[in-house]
Formats: C-alpha cells, structure tokens, sequence
C-alpha cells in the first residue's frame, strides 16, 4: 500500500506526470482492490489521498482512465470516511475551486442567453462540466449541507458572479444527481428560487433555469411541496374578494394533501392553510365545520405519535383558524388547543389539581439536559411556538381564556428572565399586560363560580416584579424596549397595588436605566436603540408618578436622584436631544408638583443654569426650560421667590427673540407666557393682589420693569399667545401699576420699552 501511495504522491505534489502515466493506474487499481477489503487502512492516508484525487480531477491533460480511476477511489473512500476532517478539507477546497471557475463569466449586455457549453476552452464551460461530473460521485446532499456556508456566501455575495456560480450549481446538482440522494429539498431549491428577483439579469435567468431543472428532476416531490408554497405567497398577497371564487377548489385540493401526504406535504399544507385563512377573514367561517376536524386529527395523531414538528404546526393552525373565524365559532374547540399545549394526550385533570401547572410546564419549559444542539433547538422552536400560541389566544380570546390564566401566568413568567431563547423571552414579556387585562375584566364581571385562581391585585404582584427584574438582566436591547412597554402598560392598569419593597425597587432599575442611558458613550449603530430605551424608561417612571402620585413622598429621597439626571439632561445640549428634554421636564414636573418645595430646595443651586438657558437660540430648549419656570413658580414657594428677577428676565427673552413669531418659535413663546402667567396668577389672588403690587414696586422697582415689559410682549402678541380672560387681568393690573407709581416712573419704564410695545400698552389702558 505505501508503494502505492509513493507512487502517487509525494511531499504534497502528484509523484507522476503522463510519461508514467501507466504506473499511476495501476496503484490506483491496487488501492481500489485494497479500499474494497481493508478500507481502515487508508485512515492514516486520507489528507494525502484526497490531494492527489482531486489533483488529478482538477487537470483535464492526465487520461481519462486515469481521472476515472482516481472518481472510482474517492467514492469508495467517501463511502467511508466522508465526514473526516482531511477529508471535508480537501473536498471542500476542491468545490470551492469549482465555484472560483464558475464565476469566471464576463457581465456581456449584449448576452443572448446562450451560455456555449461546447467551447471547453472557457473557464467557466470547464467548471459546469467539472461539477456535473463528480457531484453525482461526492453527493449533491453532501456537498450543499457540509458546504452550506460556503454557498451561502455566495448566495448573498454582493458580486452577481457569485451569486450565478451558486445558482448554477444547484441547478447542475439538480440535473445530474439522483432524486434519491437529495433528502433535504430547501436545501437546493429555496436560494434559487429567491433569486428570481435578483438585480441581475444573467443571475435571474440561471434561477429560471434552475427552476426547470427542479421541476423535470425532483418531480413530485418539488412540485408538491412548491407548489403549496406558492399557494402560501399567492394567498398571502390576495385580498379576501380576490381568494373568494377559488376557495372551493383550494380548500379541497389541502384537504387532500392533508388526508393522504407524508409528513413534508402536510407540514407545507397547514402552512398554506394558515395562510389562506388570514387572507380569506370571514369567508373561512362557510369552511370551519370542514376543515377543522381533519386538523384535529392531525393534532391528536401528531400527539399520540409524538411527532413534534407537526404537533407544532397543526396547533398553529388550528389557532390561526380559531383566531380567524372568532371566539363564538371557535369556543367550542379553544380549551382543545389550549390543553393540547399543557398535555400531549388528553387529560381530564381539574382546575384544582397541581398537576396542571406542572405539566404545562413540561411542554413548554422543557429540560434541555440533552447536549445535542440539535434537540436543543428543536425544544426552544417548540417552546416559542407554544408561546405564541397562548399570546395569540390570550389576546383574541379573552373571555374564553380566563381559566387559564393562572396556569399560563406561572408558566410563562419565568421564561421572561430564564429563557435561553430571545423569541420564547419576548413573547412571554408581551404576554403580562394581556394576562392582567383578562384577569382585571374577570374581576369586574365577577369570578367565575368555583374559582380560586389568583386575585388581580396578586398577579400584579407576581408579574410587574418579574419585568423589573427582567429588564434588570436582559441582554439584548430590543426584549428591554418590550419590557419597558410591556411594563408601562401593566402599571397603568395595575393601578397602586404594588408594596412599598416592590416600588423602591422598580424605582432603583428604572432610574439606573436612565441616568445609565444619559451618560453612555453613543456609537452611531446604538444611539437609535439607547434613545429609544431611554425615552421609553422616562414614559414609564412617568406612568409610575402618575399612578403613585399620592404616595411619592415616600419615595423622594430616590427620586432625588431623578432630580439630579432631569438638570443633566437640560444642560448637555450637545448630548441631550428634545425628547430626552421632554422626558426629564415631565418626571421634574410630576415630583415638583407633588414634593413642591423640597423638591425645588434640592436642585436650587441649579436654578441658574435653567435661567441661563432661557437665552440659548435653540426653540426646544426655550420650550422647556420655560415650562419648567412656570412648574417652579406655581410649586416652588418661597424657594422660588428668591430667584424671581432672573426667572423674569430669562422669560422676557424669550418672549422678545427677534423669532418671536417664526413657526418654531411660537411654542417657546407660548410657553413663557404661560409661565409669567402661573408666577402672576399664583401671587394675584384676591386676597393677594395689593401685596403683589407693593412687592414688585418695593426695592426700587427691580422686578417691575421686568413684569410690565413681559406685559407688554403678551399685549402686542394678543390672542396668539394668551386667552382674553388673561388680557384682561393683565390690564387690569397694569391699571393698578400706574396707579401706584409715580408719574415719572411710570413714563421711564415706558420709554426702556420698545416703541411698538410701548404704544400697544398705552392703547390698551386708554381702550
């Protein structure tokens, strides 16, 4: 045997060429005899024996007895150590050298659509005929499942050569392998199929023509299995009205598929009838008494014969139906879908036994010792499937799912943290708003007799923890925007049901969130998605403030910290977007209204920079800041008081801005009138008003001159900016002002005011 291989190979390269061309055919003679009786011995070999094989394939000068010798070793080596390291090595690298000749093809407009197969001399012309040669020996199967990365690279390659090359390789494998060796369909056909939309004409021709090829070689399997998937996307894009006069003859020809295919028609069937039903609507309502008890067969023999895959997608189906046709067609068979999910044969078991919760479970949380990766992703497809499922019927059917909930809830609040699955966590996630809301509509209909499920007020307290904790853990960005949603909704309809432990520590996660968000460095790829979660956490601690609001107080020396992140978010406006802003003035507002002057009293060395903003030339900014003057006027007390003459004055520039009345200005505008209105009407109460008056004009006018300029703005603006009722009491105390001034005073603040302002003012008091 070594003589052999030494005669073959040596030091990596052919030990022949054609002068001994003789030798080389006989010690492959030798080496096939011997393969035959002891093919173990060849294991040490195979890195060199391959190499000299696909040498000899890949060289058209050596004899075709020699190439043919050569085929003849590597199928029987292949037979036998076909999943060997140096064997997937070698052969992989020789169909990658085939694909590099299949894209030597030129982009040629002028191209007729014939490719001259006779002219060998064409790279490309020697890769089809290399492929169609020896794929048929290596095994089509093979080489489109152990090399799948490989041509998927090539499928999505932004070159359209590429792209061709991967095409015409199926379509080669196709034309030249036996059907019976191609077990997996999607394998060879799915990427061609979809490349029939490609942006390349050579790349969409060679898809056609594979397609044909599909269809002259795989009958019937392709056209079974296909044409149920074109069925999918053809009702898929149907309007109801467009489906209606073909349904008799679809719904029959499934039906077929459904009572007499193997498993792979009938998984494609349900496919295409879930499809069919979501296109269809009502009218699917003339066929449920036909079509439903064939998916109950389906389901329960699936079940009986532990046939997960297609457990999996007759229940899909069944829902998809159910969910279609409405809950008063569908009452009848929910609980059969819903028990399904929690036994895979039926179970008779009482609302009351344990064993329900513990079986459900099973079905979908189950044990994932296995260390195969395989079974491992078929349990968690499994589990996601079963998730939606119930998310699907929870929310579509409420009133027939409301004995269900406890079961449902203790199963799924755990995948929400510990999941491996991210679809198994979202869904679950979603899923708690829906379960409280079915819940709390039971609790205001009444409990259904005998029913001693959890109480709405302790699913809250079950659920809404579950979320804070898992957005404390999620990993992935996009489940934490769920979470958040998810959250919002939930403590918006919980009402103030959770204990004070629970609060304190939604409150630690939520603003850990926050002020986390305002200070994390921003790639360009993650400052959509951390904008989002950040906005998104404000939404929700701003929910909690409102639900909570009686109860803040307890609370304030965290939302102290709330505070601290609110003056961040106004002052870094190089960091901060309106949003952001808008979010830190809605939570400042709730808590100033509520803890009103501890609150101020805390962030009063601050209050400056919201005065200084007030001359930034940036309208949202103007906006904000100006509303948050007038939340601290209105709350602020005698904190507030102290800092009147720089709040007037950060007001009064805003409203005179020389874009006073540009569109993007006007709500700057209005926002500071509103504020100078709730600092005015706060101080102008009847029992006030003389007090008001004599404080302004007290300590040589300092704040007066300030007032009435403000004054005068809101006057020229007219009703654009404040209510006729405001007008009036503005008059009304300018009236009072001039009153109470002397003359000379009065004319010097007058003649500081600028003259269109001034005359409005003076036309009003006489008016």
């Amino acid at each position: 045997m070594s003589k052999a291989i030494e005669i073959l190979i040596f030091e990596d390269k052919l030990a022949f060429d054609k002068s001994n061309e003789d030798y080389a055919q006989m010690a492959f003679e030798e080496l096939i005899e011997l393969t035959k009786e002891r093919p173990d011995l060849f294991l040490p070999h195979l890195k060199d024996m391959f190499q000299c094989i696909y040498q000899i394939l890949d060289n058209s000068e050596f004899e075709e007895k020699t190439r043919f010798l050569a085929e003849e070793l590597m199928v029987l080596l292949l037979l036998h150590y076909r999943d060997e390291k140096p064997v997937l090595l070698r052969t992989g690298k020789f169909i990658s050298q085939i694909l590099s000749r299949l894209q030597d093809i030129d982009d040629d407009p002028s191209w007729d659509g014939n490719d001259n197969f006779d002219d060998d001399s064409r790279v490309f012309v020697q890769g089809v005929k290399r492929l169609a040669q020896y794929a048929p020996a290596i095994g089509g199967q093979f080489i489109l499942e152990k090399f799948k990365i490989m041509f998927d690279f090539n499928f999505f390659s932004e070159k359209w050569q590429s792209r061709h090359a991967a095409v015409i390789s199926c379509s080669i494998i196709a034309r030249n392998c036996p059907k019976e060796s191609i077990n997996e369909l999607d394998l060879l056909v799915e990427q061609p199929m979809k490349a029939v939309d490609d942006t390349h004409f050579r790349v969409r021709w060679a898809a056609i023509n594979a397609i044909q090829e599909f269809s002259k070689n795989l009958n019937p399997d392709f056209q079974f299995q296909y044409k149920l998937l074109a069925l999918f996307y053809f009702s898929n894009d149907c309007t109801s009205g467009l489906l209606t006069p073909y349904m008799d003859e679809i719904v029959n020809k499934l039906l077929r598929c459904l009572q007499r295919g193997k498993q792979l028609l009938k998984e494609e069937a349900l496919t295409a009838v879930g499809s069919l039903v979501s296109s269809s609507e009502d009218h699917f309502q003339v066929y449920y008494k036909t079509v439903m008890p064939h998916l109950k067969v389906i389901m329960m023999k699936a079940a009986a014969e532990s046939n997960s895959v297609l457990l999996r997608k007759s229940i899909e189906c069944i829902t998809m139906v159910g969910l279609a046709v409405g809950k008063k067609m569908f009452s009848d068979d929910i609980q059969m879908v819903v028990q399904s999910l929690i036994s895979l044969q039926e179970s008779k078991l009482e609302r009351g036994d344990p064993m329900r919760n513990q079986v459900l479970r099973r079905v979908i949380s189950p044990n994932l010792g296995d260390d195969r990766t395989e079974i491992k992703e078929q349990v968690i497809e499994e589990k996601a499937v079963a998730c939606k499922v119930l998310f699907s019927c929870a929310t579509e059917l409420m009133e027939g799912f409301d004995l269900w909930i406890d079961e449902v809830a203790q199963t799924l609040v755990p995948l929400i943290t510990f999941d491996l699955n991210e679809q198994v966590r979202e869904v679950s996630v979603s899923a708690m708003p829906v379960l409280l809301n079915i819940s709390k509509a039971s609790m205001e209909k009444g409990y259904v007799e005998g029913y001693q499920g959890l109480p709405f007020e302790e699913l809250c307290f079950y659920t809404i923890p579950a979320l804070v904790e898992a957005l404390h853990k999620e990993p992935s960005m996009e489940i934490q925007l769920t979470i958040l949603d998810s959250l919002e909704e939930c403590m918006e309809m919980s009402g103030p049901t959770l204990k004070t432990e629970q609060i304190k520590r939604f409150l630690h996660i939520i603003l850990e969130i926050l002020i986390t968000s305002s200070t994390l460095s921003r790639s360009r790829v993650e400052y959509e998605q951390i904008e989002k979660i950040h906005i998104t956490a404000g939404d929700c601690l701003i929910t909690f403030t409102e639900v909570y609001k009686a109860s803040l107080s307890q609370f304030f020396d965290q939302l102290l910290s709330c505070m601290a992140y609110m003056w961040a978010s106004f002052f870094l406006p190089n960091d901060k977007n309106a949003k952001e802003r808008r979010t830190a003035f809605r939570i400042f507002s709730d808590v100033a209204e509520k803890c009103q002057e501890e609150a101020l009293k805390y962030c009063e060395g601050n209050l400056r920079f919201l005065f200084d903003a007030c001359y930034e030339r940036n309208p949202e900014v103007q906006q904000i800041v100006a509303k948050c003057i007038g939340v601290s006027a209105q709350f602020g007390g005698a904190i507030f008081k102290s800092h009147i003459k720089e709040a007037l004055g950060g007001l009064n520039s805003i409203m005179r801005d020389p874009e006073t009345l540009n569109p993007d200005y006007l709500p700057a505008h209005d926002a500071a009138v509103s504020a100078l209105e709730k600092y005015t009407f706060s101080m102008m109460t009847n029992s006030m008003k003389l007090r008001f008056s004599e404080e302004l004009i007290h300590n040589d006018n300092a704040h007066l001159s300030k007032v009435i300029a403000v004054f005068a703005e809101i006057l020229w603006a007219g009703q654009n900016l404040a209510s006729k009722g405001t007008v009036n009491r503005i008059i009304e105390q300018l009236e009072d002002f001039r009153s109470d001034l002397p003359p000379n005073t009065w004319a010097s603040i007058l003649s500081s005011l600028a003259p269109s302002r001034a005359k409005i003012l003076q036309l009003k008091l006489l008016s």
